[in-house]
């Protein structure tokens, strides 16, 4: 289920510096607190994990979308209502517990060093698209992050993967297979196939504080692709988000119209 969630700024302008995905991750996850603390916990400290012990969060969220906004230098001055969507399959519970710690307490605020900016949650509109289609048309709405391990002088590098590169849609491929396999409790048998359409990709470099290692750099793609693959496993992209770190605000895709 996705949920189109309306924020009210406390003051009639706000700023905000650009990279602001962790402190939105921090958010939510507050959100799913207050809704219930054993699984926030959960989530935070294991949440889904496949079999090989590898863990996924299982739930998504886009960049706020803003009434009014201006970019000076690195930071964002908004003003007006603002929104941002939510999404997670509902095989996961996930969203009942997000709507239950809304409706405890609605309210969203991000924390910065220097200061935080604090929202009224006015409402939550539910953003079903009704999928029922083997091959579909997407944008994504956030980027898109695909990664492999690399050995370097005996040492485990990152390296993100570029919508060039065969294997990035096999990663992607890949990746759900894992979710629907941790949702579905079985393995996807039918037919699968990714194709991006490189034309479409400009690269995102989004800074991100995670953990104890301080500000983190994480590449992703904005572009077009298509999907073929059953209903059910369309579902899983559009609810879960495609790629990796889905629950900081990666992979968020969106059905372009047949219009």
């Amino acid at each position: 289920m996705r949920l189109k969630i309306m924020l009210l700024p406390e003051k009639s302008f706000f700023s905000l510096p650009i990279n602001y995905q962790y402190q939105m991750s921090s958010s939510v996850y507050r959100i799913f607190q207050r809704g219930s603390e054993s699984v926030a916990e959960w989530l935070h400290n294991s949440g889904f994990q496949d079999d090989k012990g590898r863990k996924l969060k299982l739930f998504n969220f886009s960049y706020l979308n803003f009434n009014r906004y201006e970019l000076e230098g690195k930071r964002i001055i908004g003003s007006g209502e603002t929104y941002f969507l939510f999404s997670a399959p509902i095989e996961t519970n996930l969203v009942k517990i997000f709507v239950s710690g809304v409706l405890k307490e609605p309210q969203f605020e991000l924390f910065f060093n220097e200061n935080s900016v604090k929202f009224l949650i006015s409402s939550i509109e539910v953003q079903d698209n009704h999928i029922q289609d083997n091959i579909i048309n997407y944008k994504t709405i956030a980027p898109v992050s695909v990664s492999i391990q690399k050995i370097e002088d005996g040492k485990k590098k990152i390296k993100y993967l570029a919508p060039s590169e065969n294997i990035f849609a096999s990663q992607i491929e890949k990746n759900l297979l894992k979710k629907y396999k941790l949702i579905k409790g079985k393995e996807y048998s039918e037919k699968i196939n990714i194709s991006v359409q490189e034309n479409t990709a400009k690269s995102k470099l989004i800074s991100i504080k995670e953990g104890k290692n301080g500000n983190i750099k994480v590449k992703g793609y904005m572009c077009k692709l298509k999907i073929e693959a059953s209903p059910e496993m369309q579902k899983i992209a559009y609810y879960c988000g495609i790629g990796e770190k889905n629950s900081l605000g990666f992979g968020m895709i969106e059905r372009i119209n047949k219009n």
